[in-house]
């Protein structure tokens, strides 16, 4: 009983803090800023924080929400992040079937956290991250399910060369591209984790999840034209995960 609270304990910590470094690529990579080198600040106040300031979590309830300096209200991003990376950590712990494969369920979900997060607010899903988790993907198989790497190595090509087809048709009919080389390569690492097998469900996903948000905003008020730009990627991404937690058809 007691190890068992230990392990939880160590694994909620670990989802926290893996979250707030999430939280720093999130924020530094489209910038092009160091990740790794520089402290954090206050975007108000610009006083570098300290490690009290930087708890995951803890940080922002002790504090109100503010800045312990300036008192301006903290930006909730770095928390939702956190707290959606722990979601990450739990649901693989709760689908995992070995250990090996509660890490790389982990590293997947980590690397699709920071790829939607990017692409929902930048449209961009960079190549830094994709290509490796491609990689990763099918090193990940080799390892735990050597008979299948021939269903992911076949997933990761006809991902990429399926959307990357309907991207030069789109151009040909348009005369303007209406699907990024980005969305491609996603759809690559998602037949390099998952296999071939799934590829269809999570596009029919991730187009139900566009359609249904857009509706949902026109529905408030929003207009959208016909040349608006949406984050296929975000819509992929949960889809994918479902798909590697067992839980898609």
């Amino acid at each position: 009983m007691i190890v068992s609270i230990v392990l939880w304990v160590w694994l909620v910590l670990m989802a926290v803090a893996t979250g707030s470094f999430l939280g720093v690529v999130i924020s530094r990579l489209p910038k092009h800023q160091p990740i790794l080198l520089g402290r954090s600040e206050c975007p108000s106040c610009h006083t570098k924080l300290g490690a009290r300031d930087l708890i995951p979590i803890a940080s922002f309830l002790w504090q109100g929400g503010r800045c312990r300096y300036c008192k301006a209200r903290i930006d909730r991003f770095h928390l939702w992040v956190e707290l959606t990376a722990l979601a990450v950590v739990l649901l693989a712990a709760s689908r995992a079937q070995s250990p090996g494969d509660f890490a790389s369920l982990c590293l997947l979900g980590f690397l699709l956290l920071v790829l939607a997060w990017i692409d929902a607010e930048h449209l961009w899903l960079p190549d830094v991250i994709m290509l490796p988790g491609i990689l990763a993907g099918l090193a990940v198989c080799w390892f735990l399910e050597p008979a299948a790497l021939a269903d992911h190595a076949a997933g990761a090509a006809l991902g990429f060369l399926s959307l990357a087809a309907i991207r030069v048709c789109y151009r040909w009919l348009r005369g303007r591209d209406g699907l990024g080389l980005g969305d491609a390569k996603l759809l690559a690492l998602a037949g390099a984790w998952t296999g071939w097998q799934h590829l269809a469900t999570i596009m029919l996903g991730a187009a139900l999840l566009g359609i249904c948000l857009i509706l949902i905003g026109r529905s408030r008020g929003s207009t959208t034209r016909s040349s608006a730009k949406y984050p296929l990627g975000s819509f992929m991404a949960p889809f994918i995960f479902l798909a590697a937690l067992r839980l898609l058809p």
